[in-house]
C-alpha cells in the first residue's frame, strides 16, 4: 500500500483526501497546523449577517466524517521540515502539549495587541503561547519543549493554501484588529459586530474579502469606510464602466469609500476597529529552495499534472501556480474554484490517470446590497498594461423582452478582445438580477481561445419570458 501525506486539511486538501480515499491502494495521511477544517471564509459573513444561525454548522464536514473514509487526519500538527532525499516530513504534534501546563495552545488571530511574527506564532518567555493564524509558518517555530513525529511518504501533495498579508504600517496596536480568513476571524469578526462599543470600522483594501466585510458590518448598523489604495476596488476583475456600479451601490448603503488612499499609520483614521483586507499570498514557507516558486507570487510553480520540480511531489490550491488562458503563462489565483480542480488533477495523478489541467481563467463573482457582479478572464486595463492590443465593448440592456415583461431588469456586460485576432479575453457582468450561469459559456470560450466570431452566431435560445430576441449577449457581441 502506497502512503500519500497531504499537507493542509482545507478545501484542496480534503479533495484530494477523499478521492485518493476511495482506492485501496493507498493509505492517506492528512496533516493540519490548525485545530480546524472545512470553512468557507464567506460563511463567517453570513453568521455576521444572521443567515447562519448555529456556527457549528458552518463548514461542509467535519473530522469525523472524514476519518469515516478512512483517512488518517490529524490537526494540531503543523510541518517545519521536508526531507525529499529520504522522502519523510517532520511535524509538531501539539496535542501532545494540552496537558502540559507550561504550554497553551490556542487557535485565535493574532491581535494588534500581541505582535505576531509573519507566519502566526507568538512566544512569550515565561509561558510558551502557541497562536494560530490560518497556518503556521514552521520556520519561526523553534520550541525544544514541542514533540516532533517523523512520516514518510511515497506521494506528497502541498495544500497549504495562503495568508492574508498584513500592512506595513505604524501604531498597530490597536485593541479591534483583525484580518479575515479563518474559523477565528470569523469568530472574532462576529464578536465585533454584536459589539455595541464598536460604531465605526475601517476595512483596509478593496478586494472581495474588504468589500464583502463591508457590506456585512454595514448590514448590522456599524459605519464602515473602505480605504483602497487604488483607483478603483475590485482592481483586476472589473473595469470602470461596471465597477462604478458597484461603487454607487455602496454608497447608496451608506458605505464610504476612500480611494487612492495609502494607509501608513492607524492613528491617521478615526474608527473603532479595523479590519485587514489586504488580499493573499501563497502559503510556501515548506520546501526552501528545493521548491521552484513562480517569481513574484511565490507559490509552487507546477506543471499541467500540479506536479512541482520534486519527484512525486505535488501542489494544489492557492499554494500553487495556475496556467492563465488569457496570458497564456503562468499565473497565480486565490479563487476557491481551483481548489477541487487542481485536487482531483493530483489524486488522478497519483492514481495514474493522466487528466491534464487545461489552465484557468479567473472566473469570479460578488453578490453586494443585491448587485450581483462576475467576471472572467482579464479587464481592458489589465490587457493594455500587458502589452496586448486590446479594446472593449460595453452596453448595457433589459434582460426581458420590455413590452410585456413587468419588473424587468438591466444587465451591464463588457467584452474584452484582442483587436487583432477579435479573441475574447473576458468578459464582465453587473445586473440585480442572477446571470452569473452565462459566465461559464464564456468561460469555456477563453480556455479554448474562441473570437468572437465564434459567439456571435451562436444558437441561443429565445422565449419571451425568459430572456430578448438579441439579448445583451448578441447586442455586446454584435456592437465590436
Amino acid at each position: 500500500m502506497k502512503q500519500v501525506v497531504i499537507v493542509g486539511a482545507n478545501h484542496s486538501g480534503i479533495s484530494a483526501a477523499v478521492h485518493l480515499s476511495k482506492n485501496p491502494e493507498f493509505k492517506v495521511t492528512l496533516l493540519e497546523a490548525s485545530d480546524f477544517i472545512s470553512f468557507v471564509g464567506a460563511e463567517a459573513l453570513l453568521w455576521v449577517l444572521g443567515i447562519i444561525k448555529d456556527p457549528s454548522h458552518m463548514g461542509y464536514t467535519n473530522p469525523k466524517k472524514i476519518q469515516a473514509k478512512g483517512i488518517d487526519l490529524r490537526l494540531n500538527s503543523p510541518v517545519v521540515d521536508l526531507d525529499f532525499v529520504h522522502k519523510s516530513l517532520t511535524y509538531l504534534d501539539l496535542n501532545a502539549l494540552e496537558t502540559d501546563s507550561n504550554v497553551s495552545i490556542s487557535s485565535q488571530t493574532p491581535s494588534a495587541e500581541t505582535p505576531i511574527p509573519d507566519g502566526g506564532v507568538a512566544q512569550d518567555t515565561a509561558k510558551t503561547t502557541i497562536t494560530f493564524a490560518s497556518t503556521i509558518d514552521p520556520a519561526i517555530i523553534a520550541n525544544p519543549g514541542v514533540p516532533t513525529k517523523i512520516i514518510k511518504y511515497d506521494y506528497l501533495i502541498l495544500a497549504t493554501g495562503s495568508r492574508p498579508l498584513l500592512p506595513a504600517i505604524e501604531n498597530t496596536h490597536h485593541k479591534y484588529t483583525q484580518t479575515v480568513k479563518n474559523l477565528h476571524d470569523g469568530k472574532a469578526l462576529k464578536h465585533l459586530a454584536d459589539n455595541p462599543d464598536i460604531q465605526s470600522v475601517a476595512v483596509i483594501g478593496g478586494g472581495y474579502i474588504g468589500v464583502e466585510t463591508a457590506e456585512a458590518l454595514a448590514h448590522v448598523g456599524k459605519k464602515v469606510t473602505i480605504y483602497q489604495s487604488d483607483s478603483q476596488l475590485l482592481t483586476g476583475f472589473y473595469d470602470s464602466e461596471i465597477i462604478e456600479l458597484l461603487h454607487n451601490r455602496l454608497l447608496e448603503h451608506h458605505v464610504q469609500i476612500k480611494l487612492n488612499h495609502r494607509v501608513d499609520s492607524l492613528d491617521d483614521i478615526e474608527a473603532d476597529a479595523f479590519i485587514f483586507a489586504l488580499g493573499f499570498r501563497a502559503n510556501t514557507a515548506l520546501g526552501g529552495e528545493q521548491i521552484a516558486r513562480l517569481d513574484l507570487a511565490h507559490c509552487y510553480l507546477v506543471d499541467e499534472f500540479q506536479k512541482t520540480n520534486q519527484p512525486q511531489v505535488y501542489a494544489i490550491g492557492d499554494c500553487a501556480s495556475s496556467f492563465n488562458n488569457v496570458t497564456r503563462e503562468p499565473t497565480y489565483y486565490a479563487l476557491g474554484s481551483n481548489t477541487s480542480t487542481t485536487a482531483l488533477i493530483a489524486a488522478h495523478h497519483i492514481m495514474g490517470i493522466k487528466t491534464p489541467n487545461l489552465g484557468r481563467q479567473g472566473a469570479n463573482a460578488i453578490d453586494v446590497f443585491n448587485l450581483k457582479l462576475c467576471s472572467v478572464g482579464i479587464t481592458l486595463q489589465t490587457a493594455l498594461a500587458n502589452g496586448m492590443k486590446a479594446d472593449a465593448s460595453t452596453c448595457m440592456d433589459q434582460l426581458k423582452q420590455e413590452d410585456f415583461i413587468e419588473n424587468n431588469s438591466q444587465v451591464h456586460i463588457s467584452v474584452v478582445y484582442e483587436t487583432e485576432t477579435n479573441r475574447l479575453l473576458g468578459v464582465q457582468l453587473a445586473s440585480d438580477t442572477d446571470v452569473s450561469e452565462i459566465l461559464h459559456l464564456f468561460s469555456l470560450a477563453i480556455q479554448e481561445g474562441l473570437t468572437l466570431e465564434h459567439l456571435k452566431y451562436l444558437d441561443m435560445f429565445f422565449h419571451p419570458t425568459l430572456n430578448k430576441l438579441y439579448n445583451f449577449v448578441i447586442k455586446a457581441l454584435h456592437f465590436v
